[in-house]
């Protein structure tokens, strides 16, 4: 029992809890108006950092694939190939709403250069601003104190002014909308596990209705999200679980809508022809696999070894030589591919791992504003080095959830497992992008390489403040 003298010093009991500290907001008594100035102060640079890129620059920057955009975005929502063409749909309702380019006559050679279109050029640039600032929010009102907190609201700022994330707000492609859904439904899930409130669940489900409807890799990152929600749901991490089952059915309805508007689209032929004439063709052992499988191997076809699907003339489609093994791969080609990567493991985990390396470097590395620009053979004799870096952060990261799981603060603060899973999950992401293209690798693989250095910094951040904020609840104690 305490002393009279203890109690009237307002000293607890022995073993009593002792409620750990918060940081004030900034404005409250313990802010003052100097937070709220502060905070201002960083929000206006953020700002200002953007308006300063925005005004160095021409134009939209038009790709090889930016015609595509354009003429599916004229298309009526009635239209069949508005909703299973060969790109996801939403990224056509995005250039509906804000590309006003008229392109020309299709025989013009109308890409590498920039155009006026001020319309995408500002609708990309905004929406990025608001997905970070409200990422920004989230990460800040979560933390639990005062030093965690402003680097919380920093940090999320001043990623997004990074050139490599930056730029792609100035190219006409699905990038800029891709990362910027995706940081939207980074926040909402945050806020959603921090307040439990229905109207942030209802954020949750329409942020990934967009992101799964952007890119078809995407709608795959959702699939492997809802397994995880299903191992929370049974280790009983203190979520509602009704939330919690309606979220994981929304986000498996959202991967078969995708994966039936590909099927429609036949988004897959292409990617699969790069495959074919890229990594399957050129190895021997590897035609031999494919022709046990049913695969017709004629010379026509082994002649479109080292080819892309679009080379020499479109062959892989129009060639009438390979009219049969058109017929085969729209009956057991995507499945003979599927049964290929799981017979053959070892190719499967190790043939990705250079050019992924490599590929990072070509994204993280480049420092231009201009993202047609390939940095690969300039970081070719570092991909070693990216690639030991990509897997020490992924075990850093597996040991930090052992370190949370044990603590016990996934089961207080849930929210802590967003961007743990953005970081475990980067690798298969890139793994799955990897082997669903052999081109342009680097720029499919973007969003991979995106979420892992986002999620291993907000999730090192948070782990930070809750250790300040652990350390000065024992300084309270007696």
């Amino acid at each position: 029992m305490p002393s009279r003298l203890a109690k009237r010093r307002g000293v607890p009991a022995a073993g009593a809890k002792v409620p750990l500290p918060e940081a004030g907001k900034p404005g409250d008594r313990r802010g003052g108006g100097m937070g709220w100035l502060l905070y201002g102060s960083i929000y206006l640079g953020f700002l200002l950092g953007h308006t300063i890129i925005l005004m160095n620059i021409d134009g939209i920057w038009l790709t090889s694939d930016s015609r595509l955009f354009y003429e599916k975005s004229r298309l009526s929502l009635a239209d069949s190939q508005f909703w299973g063409g060969t790109r996801p749909p939403v990224i056509y309702i995005f250039y509906k709403l804000f590309g006003t380019y008229d392109y020309e006559s299709p025989t013009r050679i109308w890409y590498d250069f920039y155009v006026d279109d001020a319309t995408l050029l500002y609708g990309q640039t905004i929406l990025s601003l608001a997905a970070f600032s409200l990422l920004a929010f989230a990460c800040a009102k979560t933390a639990k104190t005062g030093k965690g907190r402003l680097s919380l609201f920093v940090l999320p700022l001043l990623f997004s002014l990074v050139p490599s994330v930056a730029r792609w707000n100035f190219v006409a492609l699905s990038e800029s909308f891709s990362i910027s859904i995706f940081t939207l439904f980074v926040s909402v899930w945050i806020m959603f596990l921090s307040t439990k409130r229905p109207s942030w669940l209802v954020g949750v489900a329409i942020a990934a209705l967009l992101f799964g409807g952007t890119r078809d890799t995407n709608a795959y990152v959702l699939l492997m999200i809802a397994s995880i929600i299903m191992i929370t749901m049974i280790v009983s991490i203190k979520i509602p679980k009704v939330p919690l089952m309606a979220l994981c059915v929304w986000f498996i309805c959202i991967f078969s809508l995708s994966n039936f508007s590909a099927q429609a689209g036949d988004r897959w032929v292409f990617p699969f022809y790069n495959i074919m004439g890229q990594r399957i063709l050129p190895v021997p052992e590897h035609v031999s696999y494919f022709s046990s499988h049913g695969m017709p191997t004629s010379r026509a076809l082994l002649t479109r070894s080292g080819k892309w699907a679009s080379s020499d003339g479109w062959a892989f489609y129009d060639d009438p030589h390979l009219e049969k093994f058109r017929d085969w791969t729209a009956r057991n080609g995507k499945m003979t591919y599927v049964k290929f990567l799981v017979s053959h493991i070892l190719y499967s985990i190790t043939a990705p791992a250079v050019d992924v390396a490599k590929d990072f470097l070509a994204i993280a590395g480049n420092p231009h504003l201009d993202p047609s620009m390939d940095a690969r053979p300039r970081f070719t004799s570092h991909s070693t080095t990216a690639l030991i870096c990509f897997l020490i952060g992924n075990g850093l990261t597996i040991c930090l959830a052992f370190f949370l799981w044990q603590r016990r603060l996934l089961y207080r603060f849930p929210y802590l497992i967003v961007p743990l899973v953005m970081t475990l999950l980067s690798a298969p992401h890139a793994w799955l992008t990897w082997h669903g293209d052999a081109m342009e690798t680097a720029r499919h693989s973007l969003m991979a390489f995106i979420q892992f250095p986002l999620g291993f910094m907000l999730l090192g951040l948070y782990v930070w403040d809750h250790g300040l904020c652990s350390s000065a609840g024992a300084r309270e104690r007696p």
